[in-house]
């Protein structure tokens, strides 16, 4: 499993934060139709928010 990593917006205030997520080399192909999550901590105003992808 490898990590990639993408950009997202903070819903409070905008800023462009960071995200790393897991991508698999097609040894668990069943488990990308499940859906993930990560907890994300805006580093301009503190805020946290909740990330989930496929």
């Amino acid at each position: 499993m490898s990590q990639s990593a993408m950009s997202v917006g903070c819903p409070h205030c905008g800023t462009a934060s960071a995200v790393e997520l897991a991508t698999t080399d097609g040894a668990e192909h069943a488990n990308q139709e499940r859906l993930k999550g990560r907890r994300v901590d805006c580093q301009h105003c503190g805020d946290d928010f909740s990330f989930y992808y496929y």
